[in-house]
């Protein structure tokens, strides 16, 4: 968290200033949309809308529906608490630093609303995260865990790409949102696993006090 806490902070202070970060991501914006193609564009355009927010909504949803039909009650509030939380957390801070979205000619896309950091990437990072959590959850030995969070974890990485190939956002406004992500995401983590933790003990407790 502190470390994601920083280099957000730094990154921050880079756009705001106007300093060397800036002209760093209009050359990679300049050069994406330059050898951008048709193509690659409809490609990308197919990724971007896995961290879409009705898209990211819809898995809450049906994540939520799952949690609560197996009464896990604590690892639901802990996913909605995060996804609805990054959403809030995404809004303030765009309004905060109202960093205008890159300026290219002939645009592949034109999204409204402020470029940093970017809601694609907080949200694709904190569902798809918390989601991987949730996996370690599962109590079937065969399940195959770890190869479900790495396909998550490549998505996150090609959802953050596509945003920045398409002309939607800067490489900082990408990253940013990472790092501000991965603050909440440990946070609603942390939290969430130590409920789990403290679960049995008072599932025991309760077996006590009935005999």
């Amino acid at each position: 968290m502190a470390a994601a806490g920083a280099l957000f902070v730094y990154l921050a202070d880079e756009v705001g200033e106007q300093a060397w970060l800036t002209h760093f991501d209009l050359a990679v914006a300049q050069f994406f949309h330059q050898h951008g193609t048709p193509w690659s564009v409809h490609l990308f355009e197919a990724i971007t809308f896995f961290g879409n927010a009705s898209t990211l909504g819809v898995i809450g949803l049906i994540v939520a529906l799952v949690l609560a039909f197996h009464r896990r009650w604590s690892l639901l509030l802990g996913w909605a608490a995060a996804l609805i939380g990054t959403g809030e957390l995404n809004t303030i801070l765009k309004n905060i630093f109202r960093r205008v979205r890159p300026q290219l000619q002939n645009p592949w896309v034109t999204p409204p609303g402020w470029s940093f950091p970017s809601g694609h990437a907080m949200g694709s990072f904190v569902t798809y995260g918390f989601l991987a959590y949730l996996l370690t959850q599962v109590p079937w030995a065969d399940f195959p865990r770890r190869t479900i969070i790495a396909l998550l974890a490549v998505v996150v990485l090609l959802i953050g790409f596509s945003r920045i190939y398409l002309g939607a956002h800067f490489l900082s406004d990408v990253i940013g949102g990472y790092a501000a992500a991965a603050v909440w995401l440990t946070f609603c983590i942390l939290v969430t696993d130590r409920t789990q933790k403290k679960r049995p003990s008072a599932e025991h407790a309760d077996n006590a006090e009935k005999k």
